[in-house]
């Protein structure tokens, strides 16, 4: 230089953030007379996170007694750690490999590394928040219909009664009066049921429809609100925010491979790996995990009104996921087997496509068609059968829980007519308020009413027990 000159040098975010992959640099660099070079300091900022190849810009500004040509350029930060984390690395150094890091490892780092997103941890908050609020107001419909069935319901119906009574009293004859007016005394002193937590007195004193309208209220105001809480819950957008980071991530390593490496991947993997495969990872292995949360919310609060309504539903609710744990470890890895064929299948079709469209004028040249069709018919009808056989296994896993209630209900039966057979009819006594209204009459001891009115309780009863605790945990 042949006077005093500066410049202004400063950095900008492009994918890499200020504050995260590098320090903020905004200073003015000064040239003294006769200087051609300086330097600028930008510190990279480390951690053991993974993070994909990530680039900020360097730019030149305001100069003093000097011209700027070009104008700045882009730096590019190559993260050396492992995905998801570095837990995983001793299993990339060679004869390792990734098939023997422990599922629970890689679960944890990947669930760790979506958690680190911006923003990630308030909206899961959010997430499970309403969750719970749909297992609250799902408790709360529970205990609602219990108290329409055992209470609202019972009173109409005893008041239609007590209405009809009255009018045929005057019109019955002196004989008939008396007969009447007792059925008047037993509706008016009838245990009604209990209506759970509502009690068993109507909501509204001496009024039906007005217990019936709040009761209407209780069911829709919190259906709405529930409604509003779920388009909240969608549009926080949480898989599209970790799965916009993972597409970017894996194309811009893609890029930053040199021209020979990427040449060993074929276009069509990393097609599938964008569409498919990071789509699958977010939605089964992040987001699942606030399904899993729901699930186990939804068995807390059906644990509580098994056991304000019958302490002895707690024994199906005890084992049956104890069964369906001993399913799962059992059918799981065949399951991945199954998984993994149909997702090699998915990937020689599209690679196969490829490969004929871009390789389109040397079949035609060497007149290849016809082989290059029966290639792709095979790897069509192996893609077919793959997914037939996920089909057909997927069928079997749902058909789990029903096959568990329905041998669970047939045992019930046979055990219950096996104790009636024996004399043991006090066991199955049950209390007004659990058992429907054709089951509540009281024939005589020893008429053959009483057999008839226990073994159609132990035919209803197992299925209000079992069927409740297996309509949440069937899969789907």
């Amino acid at each position: 230089m042949l006077r005093e000159s500066g410049v202004r040098c400063y950095t900008q975010d492009l994918s890499g953030q200020a504050g995260l992959r590098y320090a903020k640099v905004d200073t003015t660099i000064e040239f003294p007379t006769g200087s051609t070079l300086a330097y600028v300091t930008i510190p990279i900022l480390t951690d053991s996170a993974w993070h994909t190849c990530e680039e900020f810009a360097v730019k030149l500004a305001d100069p003093d007694r000097c011209h700027i040509r070009g104008g700045g350029c882009r730096v590019k930060i190559i993260d050396e750690d492992c995905f998801p984390s570095n837990d995983v690395a001793e299993y990339l150094v060679p004869p390792s490999s990734l098939d023997e890091v422990p599922q629970r490892t890689f679960a944890w780092s990947f669930i760790r590394l979506c958690m680190m997103q911006p923003d990630i941890k308030r909206k899961a908050l959010i997430h499970v928040s309403i969750s719970l609020l749909h297992n609250l107001y799902f408790l709360m419909t529970v205990f609602l219909k219990v108290y329409l069935i055992n209470v609202l319901l019972a009173k109409a119906g005893d008041e239609a009664h007590a209405a009809a009574a009255r009018t045929s009293l005057s019109e019955q004859a002196t004989d008939d009066q008396a007969e009447v007016q007792q059925t008047l005394r037993r509706l008016e002193h009838r245990d009604i049921g209990s209506g759970g937590l509502l009690g068993s007195s109507l909501l509204v004193p001496d009024n039906l429809e007005a217990t019936a309208a709040i009761l209407a209220a209780l069911y829709m105001v919190p259906f709405a609100l529930l409604h509003i809480l779920d388009v909240v819950r969608a549009r926080l957008g949480i898989s599209g925010t970790i799965r916009r980071t993972l597409i970017s991530a894996l194309f811009r390593r893609f890029m930053s491979y040199k021209a020979y490496e990427r040449a060993k991947i074929p276009d069509a993997d990393i097609s599938m790996a964008c569409v498919r495969d990071i789509p699958v990872l977010v939605s089964d292995g992040f987001m699942r995990l606030f399904h899993v949360i729901e699930v186990a919310l939804r068995i807390f609060v059906t644990m509580i009104f098994l056991l304000v309504e019958n302490r002895y539903a707690i024994l199906p609710f005890a084992i049956y996921p104890i069964l369906a744990a001993l399913w799962m470890v059992w059918r799981r890895p065949q399951m991945q087997l199954l998984q993994e064929k149909r997702l090699q299948s998915d990937n020689a079709v599209v690679r196969g496509v490829h490969q004929a469209c871009t390789n389109q004028d040397l079949i035609q040249d060497f007149k290849k068609r016809s082989k290059a069709v029966d290639r792709f018919w095979d790897y069509v009808v192996a893609n077919s059968s793959s997914r037939s056989a996920c089909s057909v296994f997927d069928l079997n896993n749902s058909r789990f829980f029903p096959w568990l209630t329905m041998i669970s209900m047939v045992l019930y039966i046979f055990w219950g007519v096996q104790q009636l057979q024996q004399g043991f009819d006090s066991k199955f006594k049950h209390p007004d308020s659990r058992i429907p209204e054709v089951l509540r009459a009281e024939p005589r001891r020893n008429s053959p009413h009483a057999t008839s009115r226990n073994l159609a309780w132990i035919a209803w009863h197992p299925a209000r027990t079992v069927q409740s605790f297996s309509s949440f945990l069937r899969p789907g």
